[in-house]
């Protein structure tokens, strides 16, 4: 026995096989234990899962029959790792790469604060050499996070811990306490806000998030749903408005309506996009339903 918390990790994948291969690669490398893998195979075509099962038989893996999304897929996971007994769940996307030792200041930091809801590494972009995640912050009425220190080089962040607002569903470890004190993820974001809306839930709860910059990762990128795609956008666009209905007071509600949703959050974008006929109705969907509460998602 290590004497280590147990520690799951949770990852999807849909459609992104070489993706997935190279990160459950560099986690079959970790020196951390007792840890255990859980991915979740979203429907993928071409037989991903089924070829995933073969090529790492050690993975334990579920097979969804088609994509529920992000947020269904991970909480299938959680719950696996929870009947396996994990003590904390790390989420972890498959485009990422992890070093052998980065788990061990995560579960320190955590086994130091017993009010620590969850942890997160420092992660580094697609461009070597530049950070892509040091810390969240929430510009609150506006439902705009931010990434600190995003651009910058990695030799300029402070190492130690960064108190912000949320961490990344990038990569994410969570105590076992915390999930079964406030929930699993919402699964009516489906992708994209889901992360921010599970440390809001833990801040409210009297968690407390941090991120460890002792401890860091290699985050390619990839992107299941496409950036600047008409999915990515309505996505973007219908749950900021989910998370607005129910996050904010009144006040900060009329604050994001106003003066910046309407003008930044729709313009920009559209301009950006060159007002496109199918980017036009996306952002106009997601305003509708994230305002009806229709979060059926009928995904390719």
């Amino acid at each position: 026995m290590s004497g280590h918390p147990s520690v799951a990790v949770v990852v999807i994948n849909w459609n992104g096989y070489e993706d997935t291969c190279a990160c459950l690669a560099s986690l079959k490398a970790s020196r951390y234990s007792p840890l255990s893998t859980i991915l979740i195979d979203n429907g993928s075509r071409n037989d991903e899962g089924g070829r995933l099962a073969e090529r790492f038989p050690w993975v334990d893996i579920i097979l969804n029959q088609e994509n529920l999304g992000f947020v269904e897929g991970c909480n299938a996971g959680i719950r696996r790792a929870l009947q396996l007994g994990a003590d904390m769940v790390m989420l972890l996307n498959n485009d990422t790469v992890v070093e052998p030792d980065f788990i061990f200041p995560l579960v320190e930091t955590m086994e130091r604060s017993p009010d620590l809801g969850a942890v997160g590494p420092l992660i580094e972009g697609p461009d070597r050499g530049i950070v892509w995640f040091a810390g969240g912050r929430l510009a609150r009425p506006l439902v705009q996070p931010f990434h600190s220190h995003r651009g910058k080089p990695l030799a300029e962040v402070p190492r130690g811990l960064d108190h912000g607002d949320f961490l990344t569903g990038c990569c994410m470890l969570v105590r076992k306490e915390a999930i079964l004190d406030v929930g699993f993820l919402d699964d009516r974001y489906f992708a994209y806000f889901e992360d921010l809306d599970w440390c809001v839930r833990m801040h409210a709860a009297g968690w407390r998030t941090v991120t460890e910059n002792g401890s860091m990762i290699w985050h390619k990128g990839s992107g299941s749903t496409g950036l600047g795609s008409p999915l990515h956008l309505y996505l973007m666009t219908r749950n900021r408005m989910l998370f607005a209905r129910h996050a904010l007071t009144w006040t900060e509600k009329v604050f994001f309506f106003i003066p910046f949703y309407l003008s930044v959050r729709i313009a920009i974008p559209l301009v950006r996009t060159r007002c496109s006929r199918t980017h036009l109705d996306s952002v106009f969907r997601g305003i509708r339903d994230g305002l009806s509460g229709d979060l059926c998602i009928k995904h390719p």
